[in-house]
């Protein structure tokens, strides 16, 4: 048997334009939440990259699912985490993952804990999972396991927290906060497959490309010129395992419990403007849309439409996107939009 584990640590988006101003710091890059973080920020406070590193080491020591003592990780073994330092974060985001889960059909869980330590992408001895030990795990993924309280959690049926689909979104929402303490000016920040663009001026443009959605490919599939918000893309070559020739990718889906068979590269959220929890909600919705496939995503996309548009890019390289996002996207050579 001839197994292969690959992990694309490397940005999903390309930043084209960077913030240049004489108050700008040189581009920072750091490593947490098993990802690369790079930022680029136009600041008068010396202190801002150390701030975002730390933010970042604090949201990684809730969220991580591989961290015994994280609170995702209490929680799952069914320990109450009203009283541990971080809870108002794993409760905030959770609320905002019922929400996504609801207005994508279920596509999206963070009850998926079981499932993904099964299928173990991350791990350097990856073997398939007992089809027995799929299907039991799956009874814990439905989203009516998970009861979010003012102050605690309640995980229902043996259910397990699996935040991995929202966790850097929403560590995209806490940078957002310490732009506006530090009154930054302009600021753009790759989170893995999440990039941040903010500017006090609302008519910043940013021109941001895509990575082609191909393992083994590094050109770019299209450029799109966008004001500030939050980008979130989701692939199955961001991290993905072979077995005799046969791909298996990270992103689990929570109705049949293996590696989503979609016809889907990738899925790209891209919110609309700045909002509460703009981020969280990115990161869930392109984790649920690349789930769903071209189809449902279309029809998901009606329910999300008010926050977010939405670009898909198909296994044949065609393309869908938001009408209101046609003017400032250009595809490159090989990919053609879905007429």
């Amino acid at each position: 048997m001839t197994k292969r584990i690959i992990s694309i640590l490397s940005a999903l988006m390309l930043i084209l334009s960077m913030v240049s101003c004489n108050e700008k710091k040189e581009p920072f890059m750091f490593f947490a939440m098993n990802t690369f973080f790079t930022a680029d920020i136009e600041c008068d406070d010396d202190e801002i990259f150390s701030l975002l590193q730390n933010k970042a080491a604090e949201m990684e020591k809730i969220f991580s699912a591989a961290d015994g003592d994280s609170l995702v990780s209490k929680a799952g073994r069914g320990e109450s985490i009203k009283n541990f330092e971080g809870n108002v974060h794993l409760i905030t985001l959770a609320n905002a993952s019922v929400s996504a889960s609801k207005a994508t059909g279920g596509y999206f869980s963070p009850v998926m804990g079981a499932l993904t330590s099964l299928w173990n992408i991350n791990g350097e001895d990856f073997d398939l999972p007992d089809e027995k030990d799929i299907k039991n795990a799956l009874l814990t993924s439905d989203i009516s396991n998970l009861i979010v309280n003012e102050d605690d959690l309640i995980l229902k049926n043996g259910a397990r927290l699996d935040m991995g689909g929202c966790a850097k979104g929403y560590t995209a929402d806490e940078f957002l906060k310490l732009f506006d303490e530090k009154s930054v000016t302009r600021a753009v920040v790759s989170l893995g497959g999440n990039i941040l663009c903010y500017s006090q001026n609302e008519d910043e443009e940013f021109k941001i490309g895509l990575r082609a959605p191909f393992v083994n490919d590094d050109s770019l599939c299209a450029v799109l010129n966008t004001s500030r918000g939050v980008i979130s893309v989701s692939g199955g070559y961001e991290r993905y395992a072979e077995i005799d020739g046969k791909m298996y990718h990270h992103i689990i889906s929570p109705f049949t419990g293996y590696p989503a068979d979609s016809d889907l590269a990738c899925a790209v959220i891209v919110s609309k403007g700045i909002y509460k929890l703009c981020g969280s909600l990115a990161d869930c919705y392109s984790t649920a849309l690349f789930a769903a496939g071209f189809d449902e995503a279309l029809k998901i996309y009606e329910n999300i439409k008010e926050d977010a548009d939405i670009i898909l890019i198909k296994n044949d390289k065609t393309v869908y996107a938001s009408e209101e996002l046609k003017d400032s996207l250009k595809l490159s050579d090989g990919y053609s939009y879905i007429h």
